[in-house]
């Protein structure tokens, strides 16, 4: 059986990789009036910006099925078998991470690696996760991943 969990996004963090753009093309209409060549470049600037993020735009779906964690990278898909994960914990952070949230999980890996995730119902993914792998560690909530974690 497989469960998809959709990526959460925080709409402040939205706004702010949305807005970059729309500042760049506003400057750019005002700087019309003073230079054109500098108008059209900064207008051109913000278009590029734009397209650039909605072509990359994370539109991540978690997925668990009865033995891996499937994650969305790109045009590649990350399978990450469940018996390689050794803890999971949900964290808040505004550390980067391929994630539109600054809720998230962090996964362990048997390796010690780690992997960040941020499915928009994170405790009924952790609930699901520790279901289907009853020996991985679902710790309690951390404040924050610390900047060397």
């Amino acid at each position: 059986m497989k469960t998809e969990y959709p990526a959460r996004v925080d709409p402040w963090l939205v706004g702010l990789v949305v807005g970059a753009p729309l500042v760049a093309i506003t400057v750019g209409i005002f700087a019309l009036f003073t230079s054109v060549g500098a108008g059209v470049y900064t207008i051109l600037s913000g278009l590029v910006i734009g397209g650039v993020i909605t072509a990359l735009w994370p539109t991540r779906v978690y997925t668990l099925t009865d033995d891996a964690l499937i994650i969305p990278s790109g045009s590649n898909l990350g399978v990450f078998p469940l018996s390689k994960i050794r803890a999971a914990v949900a964290v808040t952070s505004i550390w980067s991470a391929p994630v539109l949230s600054i809720r998230r999980i962090k996964l362990t890996l048997n390796d010690d690696n780690t992997l960040i995730i941020a499915p928009k119902n994170r405790e009924a993914f952790l609930t699901d996760l520790a279901a289907r792998r009853s020996r991985i560690a679902v710790l309690p909530s951390d404040p924050a991943i610390s900047p060397a974690a």
